[in-house]
């Protein structure tokens, strides 16, 4: 008996066919979410820096007594303050906020409330954030 066995070991076409197609989509929806990983981080990066510019001006709104309102600041994009609006990404404006008396009447007749109105990309203010802070005047 002449018995000759045939090695068929491997992977037919189409089982390796079927399994590009499966690693294929699942790299499709891996580099998908590459892009909303980004701009998750880009948003905390520029959420984080905004916080910090505004916990800076109001600390040195509050340690201040020379501090001018009326002057617009300018910062990079972490957070370092610039002297001019060149190589500026974020600005930094102030307004007295009108307060009614019935606010202010438990707490203090001196207190004053200054918005910090924090803009980017500088100059066009494309988006907008707002930190309200109530400061002693003095």
């Amino acid at each position: 008996m002449n018995c000759t066995r045939r090695n068929d070991s491997g992977f037919s076409l189409i089982e390796v066919t079927f399994a590009i197609g499966i690693i294929s989509f699942c790299l499709v929806a891996i580099f998908g979410l590459f892009g909303v990983g980004l701009n998750s981080n880009r948003q905390s990066t520029t959420d984080a820096t905004l916080a910090s510019i505004a916990s800076r001006l109001s600390s040195e709104i509050r340690s201040d007594d020379a501090f001018d309102l009326a002057v617009q600041r300018y910062y990079t994009p972490k957070g370092v303050q610039l002297t001019s609006e060149t190589n500026a990404i974020f600005a930094a404006r102030f307004t007295s906020v009108n307060v009614p008396n019935s606010e202010l009447a438990n707490v203090s007749p001196h207190l004053k409330r200054i918005a910090i109105t924090v803009t980017w990309p500088q100059p066009v203010a494309a988006e907008t954030n707002i930190f309200h802070v109530t400061l002693p005047v003095k």
